[in-house]
């Protein structure tokens, strides 16, 4: 299997190997996909396949030696090449298969296989002590009949160099690697919803809602290979009523009334495209959580608080470090493991709704209150439509990091939280970021 079966038997893909250049231009695996679509050639560095493994496919290539990179690029174009979806071709021209779900299928299909092959090769190379070396393997395992070495070595500099330092230790040498510092990339609105430590409020004229992540962490250290204390998590774990002017509206009433809300507020020149984005991806984050809690068949009350596992799975993760001395038997090594179990919860709270349908006109679903506005806003004379896009505009939506306990607020406040975010995430190590972070 060779990454130019690809290019010779199509002349397509050229892959460019990791030693060249690369210019600053990324191709995606979107553009793959397409390019053997179209029958398009073109050219890939190795360093954009290894983020496509790492971010599309969910392969972890980090700390692996160039051996076993290699081969995972040769086997990601292999698969790329004989996906049995190829088949469906004429389907798609004929209109009968999305794009996007067609897309989607060969990433899963790319996914799964290059997962498999790693898990091969690992398997395959368990006998041979060389050949899977990582970083983290040379340092799980420490020597104690060793002396102390007769000097310090300190290392200083700025967090976004001393986080990405690596210290590792090989026949009696201490080397220093430091890894390229990632770039910093922007979060979405979808990503800021769904951090860990992050809540969003929402005040639209009828509509009043917040959103809280609020995971459950727990962490404890055993000794040897002791079993995982995972127990069993009721999926609605808390529901709370807030007042007894609760009343209960189902998932639809929501959907048809968030649909015409923001039909009304693009008309209005004075709110920012983007920020209205940011509004209405809040929105719909909020009936993604009401379909999943499926309470009643999908409904949700109002001046009413639920918290729930979404997702419906948890994650964990071990740190194992091995002590031993020369004169011990390697049965007698002592094990200890770092266990961290996550169990996403998020608390939803609709505190106020009241809203009603306008049955003058059954032939659609429509609100009073969104059909008088949808006039004041065609009214140049009107004087709400001013006042109440000031409204949305300071106090709409709300950010608040539950961790530091700050808020961003205003319709820049996406921008402020992605600065503040940047700023401690990459100049001060921080158990919170790295938490916010949620690498499982």
């Amino acid at each position: 299997m060779s990454a130019a079966v690809a290019s010779e038997d199509n002349y397509l893909i050229k892959l460019i190997p990791r030693h060249r250049p690369k210019d600053v231009v990324i191709v995606t695996i979107k553009e793959i996909f397409i390019a053997y679509l179209s029958s398009s050639k073109l050219s890939v560095h190795a360093l954009d396949v290894i983020a496509i493994l790492q971010n599309d496919c969910k392969v972890t290539v980090v700390n692996l030696i160039d051996d076993i990179v290699n081969l995972l690029m040769d086997g990601f174009f292999y698969y790329c090449k004989v996906w049995p979806g190829w088949r469906k071709k004429p389907q798609y021209l004929d209109g009968e298969i999305s794009f996007n779900l067609w897309h989607k299928q060969f990433i899963e299909y790319l996914s799964y296989k290059c997962t498999e092959l790693l898990e091969k090769t690992k398997k395959y190379c368990c006998g041979r002590k060389s050949t899977m070396i990582t970083a983290e393997a040379q340092t799980e395992e420490t020597n104690t009949s060793i002396d102390d070495c007769p000097y310090k070595l300190v290392i200083g500099g700025h967090p976004t160099i001393i986080n990405n330092i690596a210290i590792l230790t090989r026949d009696e040498n201490i080397y220093i690697k430091q890894h390229p510092i990632k770039s910093w990339v922007p979060l979405t609105v979808a990503e800021f919803v769904n951090w860990p430590f992050v809540a969003v409020e929402l005040k639209i004229l009828d509509m009043h809602f917040e959103r809280v992540n609020a995971h459950n962490f727990t962490r404890y250290i055993t000794i040897d290979h002791s079993e995982l204390n995972i127990t069993d998590t009721n999926f609605i774990t808390h529901i709370k009523k807030n007042s007894i002017l609760a009343r209960s509206y189902t998932y639809v009433y929501f959907k048809f009334y968030i649909k015409q809300l923001f039909e009304v507020l693009s008309k209005i020149s004075l709110i920012d495209a983007e920020y209205l984005a940011q509004l209405k991806s809040v929105c719909e984050q909020f009936l993604e959580d009401i379909k999943e809690m499926n309470i009643n068949d999908g409904s949700m009350q109002s001046h009413t608080t639920v918290r729930f596992h979404i997702g419906n799975f948890k994650y964990y993760r071990q740190k194992q470090i091995v002590t031993s001395q020369k004169s011990k038997p390697h049965d007698n090594q002592t094990v200890i493991n770092l266990v961290e179990i996550i169990v996403p919860e998020v608390v939803c709270t609709l505190h106020k709704f009241n809203t009603l349908q306008d049955l003058t006109d059954t032939s659609s679903v429509t609100f009073k209150s969104l059909n008088i506005l949808a006039k004041q806003v065609e009214d140049p004379n009107d004087t709400f439509v001013p006042s109440l896009v000031e409204n949305i505009l300071l106090e709409g939506i709300v950010y608040h990091c539950t961790f530091c306990n700050i808020s961003f607020v205003r319709s820049t406040c996406a921008s402020q939280f992605n600065d503040a975010f940047r700023t401690v995430a990459q100049n001060r190590p921080s158990p919170h970021m790295s938490s916010m972070r949620g690498t499982i």
